[in-house]
């Protein structure tokens, strides 16, 4: 049976993802699609089976009806393969269902399963079952995850449904919800711009005294083919790094539209990270990091005792040097789809020196550097600044969106800071513009037409 395999992946820490993206997702999932309600026992508010549990961690069967990603069902060491069965007291039909994990436990999740369906009034687990469908390779789960399985086609209806999982000694899963909805026939797609930015990478901070500046967020510009839908727009932060610990910057989506977030700048002795546009190198003529075609510019090189600067998406950086110090940023590209002009994804500048300790200059489009500003500048991609022994930040991503109000008429987005406007050189365009990450609902959508989204950090 053919299936289309969608996974949304669900980030709670706050520094990745906007809470109130998170909590609008639950409801458009839960509600009114799912088939299977909230449990408060195994008998309560339907009956639940399971082959087996691990009481110890509070980690029964029932657990996975309760639309919570911090319940688990968990079995160890069973004696025969983990099944578990719902009986929804009337039967019903299926289109898609869901496999989650928690945020702990995501190595013990199933890498294969067989979900059964069945008519018998007593939905015993060794009753007479119907295949409906199976899945087999799901590994590299992540940590909070989601994977929905659609059906090629809405499956009979049955009253008992059950899931049987390979004994693998230790099994774990979050969560596990049959769905039967039917998405309505999509209205024509029409055209949009759009200005997807990555996270700006990290300059160097550690304590050598020359380093690479980070590289800036690549840049996708253009216009795509949209139809209603409701749609999780991903906006990467930057990426941060103190003395040798670093944190890469992160993507930016929307749709299939993926821009990477810039690579970071290397320490004393380190060459740059790839990334959108590439991290600076370090000293020691470390070499820097390339960009990524399309959406930025590699690098600079670091020479003996200076770092390069970071890759901006319009330019290169430039190469350190001995005398004159860190290498300057490369600038990123500019863009009006907001209808002022404005420059994005500058690449981080360079820091070091022989005789003296100078910082280059960061790159058009938010490129820090440390005579101004060490960090990139929120919501621009731009790269920080390579320092000694100091926190270097890069600047958050950004999407923007622009169309011809009466294409699709209202929309709406969440997440905080996000927002819809007129646009102000053009009173017959709508823009949106993501500052963080949030949905964005076409007009004319149902807001459960989730789209792939691409695990990022």
């Amino acid at each position: 049976m053919k299936k289309i395999f969608i996974t949304l992946q669900i980030i709670f820490i706050s520094l990745f993802f906007d809470s109130s993206a998170l909590a609008d997702w639950y409801n458009y999932f839960h509600n009114p699609n799912t088939i299977t309600p909230i449990q408060t026992s195994y008998s309560s508010p339907l009956n639940v089976t399971a082959s087996c549990d691990y009481g110890a961690l509070d980690a029964y069967g029932w657990k996975v009806f309760t639309q919570s990603s911090n319940d688990i069902w968990g079995c160890v060491y069973p004696e025969s393969d983990p099944s578990l069965m719902i009986d929804l007291g009337t039967a019903s039909s299926i289109t898609s269902y869901s496999i989650s994990t928690d945020s702990s436990y995501k190595d013990s999740m199933p890498s294969s399963w067989v979900v059964y369906g069945s008519n018998d009034s007593s939905c015993a687990l060794d009753g007479n079952w119907t295949e409906v469908d199976s899945q087999s390779g799901q590994t590299s789960w992540r940590a909070q995850e989601m994977r929905i399985y659609t059906l090629a086609a809405p499956s009979a209806a049955y009253k008992c449904w059950k899931i049987i999982l390979p004994n693998t000694g230790i099994v774990a899963m979050s969560e596990w919800e049959l769905s039967n909805y039917v998405a309505p026939a999509s209205a024509p797609a029409k055209s949009m711009q759009y200005l997807v930015v990555g996270g700006g990478g990290a300059g160097s901070g550690d304590s050598s005294f020359a380093n690479g500046g980070g590289g800036g967020g690549g840049v996708l510009q253009g216009t795509i083919d949209v139809s209603p839908q409701t749609t999780l727009v991903y906006v990467g932060r930057g990426g941060r790094s103190y003395y040798s610990t670093s944190v890469n910057s992160e993507n930016s989506t929307f749709i299939s539209l993926v821009a990477s977030g810039g690579g970071s700048g290397g320490a004393d002795g380190y060459n740059g990270n790839n990334g959108g546009s590439g991290g600076g190198g370090g000293g020691q003529e470390s070499t820097a990091g390339a960009g990524t075609e399309g959406q930025g510019y590699a690098g600079g090189n670091g020479s003996v005792y200076a770092g390069g600067g970071g890759g901006g998406a319009g330019h290169a950086g430039y190469a350190g040097s001995d005398l004159a110090g860190g290498g300057n940023g490369g600038d990123g590209v500019s863009s009006s789809i907001s209808g002022t002009e404005q420059y994005y994804g500058g690449g981080g500048a360079g820091f070091g020196g022989e005789f003296e300790i100078v910082s280059g200059t960061g790159g058009l489009g938010g490129g820090g550097d440390k005579t101004t500003n060490q960090a990139g500048t929120p919501n621009t991609g731009g790269g920080s600044g390579g320092e000694d022994g100091t926190s270097c930040i890069g600047g958050s991503g950004i999407v923007i969106l622009r169309w011809k109000t009466s294409d699709f008429g209202t929309c709406s987005v969440t997440g905080t800071g996000n927002t819809i406007t007129t646009a102000p050189d053009d009173a017959t365009y709508s823009l949106a513009t993501f500052l963080s990450s949030g949905y964005f609902v076409v007009s004319g959508s149902v807001p459960t037409t989730i789209q792939y989204v691409p695990w990022v950090h």
